[in-house]
């Protein structure tokens, strides 16, 4: 593993055989990057499967060294850029008035209830845009809330998840830093945001 980074808020040290272990396998294959850290939280959360109920971690979070580089902030620029234009069309939550975006959670969190089938489903509800910010010229962070089908144990699981990432730039090198907490309540958003935030300026600044 390459230079460890701060352990986020609230999370500890994932174990090489715990339940976060293979996402961040997954991560790092789709990023063709290296590991710096895989965190979760104490508190688990159950899904109801057809036969079984599963303990799963709340809340995780990944680190990744993107390869290649040296990078720059015109880097930085470019991908803020191209994620931006990847949510040309959505509508963002943060810009809505404190009732429609309060409504607009609460829609999800009724549809958030984990289910298990034998089979992944034809399709998943869209992704929701939270947020997106630029951080400083070396920084920015994008919150979504998506839906998931985890498989475990042969079932497939809908999960959904306030899913909160950041992209550093830290002395050239890339860092894609991903926090993703259940659904459970309106406050689950904020605090991912503000989680991903703080990991985000303690990766920049060295903190451990």
């Amino acid at each position: 593993m390459a230079e460890a980074v701060p352990v986020p808020r609230g999370l500890h040290k994932c174990t090489a055989d715990g339940p976060s272990a293979s996402g961040m396998e997954r991560m790092v294959s789709a990023l063709g990057g290296l590991p710096l850290g895989c965190f979760q939280s104490g508190e688990t959360t159950q899904l109801h499967g057809s036969n079984k109920t599963y303990a799963e971690p709340v809340e995780y979070g990944f680190a990744v060294e993107v390869k290649g580089g040296p990078y720059t902030t015109t880097d930085v620029n470019k991908l803020l850029a191209d994620v931006t234009d990847g949510w040309k069309n959505a509508k963002p939550l943060s810009q809505d008035t404190r009732a429609d975006y309060e409504r607009r959670l609460d829609g999800l969190i009724e549809k958030a209830a984990p289910v298990g089938t034998a089979k992944p489903a034809d399709s998943v509800n869209p992704s929701v845009l939270v947020s997106i910010e630029q951080l400083d010229p070396e920084s920015f962070a994008v919150v979504a809330i998506r839906q998931r089908q985890v498989p475990v144990n042969g079932e497939f699981l809908d999960t959904t998840s306030v899913d909160a990432s950041a992209v550093v730039l830290n002395h050239g090198k890339l860092v894609r830093l991903s926090i993703a907490r259940e659904l459970r309540s309106r406050s689950d958003a904020t605090a991912a945001r503000e989680e991903i935030v703080d990991w985000a300026y303690a990766v920049a600044n060295g903190r451990q």
